[in-house]
């Protein structure tokens, strides 16, 4: 019991100590006697540096939302109150850990709180040294855009993973958000894609070039697709939304995402036992 006291103390403590360290000012999340309070002089030494962005030594990284509405509480708890709500997909940051709950930031509100461990995903970072092609120039977003009448996406579901129609969803999503045309979903393109996450799996490389298939332009016209305009983002992560976020965290990748003038993407997701998942995305354009 003892045991579990000083940890619950020092959760608490850690919660208190990094809603000081983002926002300046110091909210009591407990009684007195349940705390232990920090001392003047470390406040007034925090207050001299405000524009420095301290993390504690338990920084974890970025994570996803993966449920529709997520409750951020003030402690790690469901007793604890609600102080925002979190949306499907989004991002935030895990700066420390108790038990099953994580004290996160909120990027969208700024806030600080608590949240279940078991409501949110981990994004890795592996796609974000994806190799480019030898010469390949990241396309401008420009004013986001692009040349091509607006697309409508392609409304044919059959066929299409669950993993296909989620990124899809965030990819178009993101897109209406920046005022770029939606993409259409391509079976022809991702037949492609689909094919080459199962040769990097099979072949155990992480590239943009295949032994068996040559470049993604070469591949996509050996698959009779015609273009005039092309890109290939690949990834290897636990789920589509932490490759797509890591995506969208590299300034190439979310370039072909945001780009209007592709008006296809095809989409190839094969289970990867180093990365827990390869995942291909094919974009073109006429």
């Amino acid at each position: 019991m003892m045991t579990r006291k000083v940890r619950m103390r020092t959760a608490i403590c850690l919660l208190m100590l990094c809603s000081l360290l983002f926002t300046g000012t110091l909210r009591s999340l407990a009684t007195e006697d349940e705390v232990m309070p920090i001392s003047q002089d470390e406040i007034t030494e925090i207050e001299e540096n405000p524009g420095t962005l301290v993390l504690p030594e338990t920084y974890y990284g970025n994570a996803t939302v993966n449920v529709t509405a997520l409750n951020l509480r003030a402690g790690p708890g469901t007793q604890y109150d609600i102080i925002g709500t979190l949306s499907q997909s989004q991002p935030i940051l895990m700066i420390g850990k108790y038990e099953g709950w994580y004290v996160i930031y909120d990027y969208d509100s700024g806030k600080i709180g608590c949240v279940n461990g078991y409501y949110i995903t981990p994004v890795s970072e592996d796609s974000m040294d994806d190799p480019k092609l030898p010469g390949e120039d990241s396309p401008s977003t420009g004013n986001g855009t692009g040349q091509n009448t607006p697309q409508t996406p392609d409304s044919n579901t059959e066929g299409m993973s669950e993993d296909a129609k989620r990124l899809m969803s965030l990819v178009n999503d993101m897109r209406t958000r920046h005022d770029v045309s939606a993409i259409s979903y391509s079976h022809a393109l991702s037949k492609v894609a689909q094919d080459k996450a199962e040769d990097m799996v099979a072949n155990m490389y992480f590239d943009h070039q295949s032994d068996l298939y040559g470049t993604p332009f070469e591949m996509m016209r050996a698959y009779g697709i015609t273009f005039t305009c092309a890109a290939e983002n690949i990834a290897g992560n636990q789920t589509v939304d932490g490759a797509f976020y890591a995506w969208m965290n590299s300034d190439s990748h979310k370039a072909n995402i945001m780009n209007g003038n592709y008006s296809q993407m095809g989409i190839g997701v094969c289970v990867s036992p180093i990365y827990g998942k390869i995942i291909v995305q094919m974009f073109a354009g006429n």
